[in-house]
C-alpha cells in the first residue's frame, strides 16, 4: 500500500532518462513516489502508473538505437498534472488519433487509446527529431 500525504515542495518531477524497459520499472517506481506527495488519491496513481507505463515503454520501443533515451518529467500547474514523455525518432509522424477498431486482433497501434482513458487530454507533437507526448489530468 502507498502511503499518502500532501507534500506541496514536490511539484516538479525532473526529467528521467528511460534507456530500457528494466529502467522504466525504476522511473515509474520514482514517479508513483512523487504522486504520493502530490495527490492523496490512490486511484489516480494507480492510472498514472498505468499512463507512464503504457506511454514509457512506447518511447523507449520507438527510440532509434545510438540515440539519447527517451525521458519522462511532470509537474503539477494550476491543479493540473502534466505528464510529459519525449523521445527521438526516425520519422517525423505524429501518431494518429483516429482510432482503428476495424482489426480486434491487430497487435500495437492503441496506447494512446488506452492512455486517453485515464487522463482528460492527450497532445503529440514532434519538434525537430523529438517525439513529444503531453498528458493533463485534473487532481
Amino acid at each position: 500500500m502507498i502511503e499518502m500525504s500532501l507534500q506541496p515542495s514536490t511539484r516538479r518531477f525532473s526529467s528521467r532518462p528511460v534507456e530500457s524497459l528494466a529502467a522504466l520499472a525504476a522511473v515509474r517506481e520514482a514517479f508513483v513516489e512523487w504522486l504520493a506527495g502530490v495527490t492523496t488519491s490512490e486511484d489516480r496513481v494507480e492510472d498514472l502508473s498505468v499512463v507512464i507505463s503504457e506511454l514509457g515503454a512506447n518511447a523507449v520501443r520507438g527510440t532509434p538505437d545510438g540515440a539519447e533515451p527517451a525521458s519522462v518529467s511532470a509537474w503539477v500547474e494550476d491543479g493540473l498534472l502534466v505528464l510529459e514523455v519525449t523521445n527521438r525518432v526516425e520519422e517525423i509522424t505524429v501518431p494518429d488519433a483516429d482510432w482503428d477498431f476495424e482489426d480486434p486482433l491487430r497487435t500495437g497501434g492503441r496506447g494512446l487509446l488506452l492512455v486517453s482513458a485515464f487522463v482528460d487530454d492527450v497532445h503529440v507533437d514532434v519538434e525537430d527529431d523529438v517525439l513529444i507526448i503531453r498528458c493533463t489530468t485534473r487532481l
